[in-house]
């Protein structure tokens, strides 16, 4: 049974919002050691390679290839990806490692120096450094923003490739 182009979008979108999950998950959970920082920069660094890939694959399983097919692809890639991020990170934060946000937030500013009354002033000010949701919400929007402007970036560029080749 051959997929159609929706489905095969799905199961690339799927896949590479789980890859990336994955790699936000084991790091953190399993190299206790290992900034988690550096988890989150694969996570991204995967959307941004499977976005991209997943476009040229469903293009080449469609009749035509055109700006608005590539760029409405990719925007349906990123988002699909963009949200199993946003709750791979949630999960992390809430619930697998729910100190990690604090360790971070206690570990950048005694790398930077800085002083113990702007701590005590970030420790009593609300902070969404602290929120699960928020950081979920912020590294969602992040990944689907970058994913986007890389799509928009590759569909332009095959665009005037094509039409330099018309000429």
């Amino acid at each position: 049974m051959r997929l159609s182009a929706r489905g095969f979008m799905w199961r690339c979108g799927v896949w590479g919002g789980l890859l990336a999950a994955l790699a936000l998950w084991i790091p953190a959970l399993y190299i206790p050691s290992m900034d988690a920082q550096w988890a989150t920069y694969l996570s991204q660094l995967i959307v941004l390679l499977s976005v991209p890939l997943g476009v040229r694959a469903v293009v080449q399983r469609q009749a035509q290839d055109n700006f608005r097919l590539r760029v409405s692809v990719g925007a349906c890639l990123a988002a699909i990806q963009a949200v199993m991020v946003s709750l791979a990170l949630y999960v992390l934060y809430a619930w697998l490692r729910p100190g990690l946000l604090a360790a971070r937030a206690l570990a950048h500013p005694a790398q930077t120096g800085v002083s113990t009354e702007r701590l005590v002033k970030l420790a009593s000010a609300p902070v969404q450094a602290l929120d699960p949701a928020f950081q979920a919400f912020a590294g969602g929007v992040l990944v689907f923003f970058m994913a986007l402007l890389l799509v928009g970036y590759l569909a332009l560029r095959q665009r005037l490739l094509a039409r330099l080749q018309r000429r």
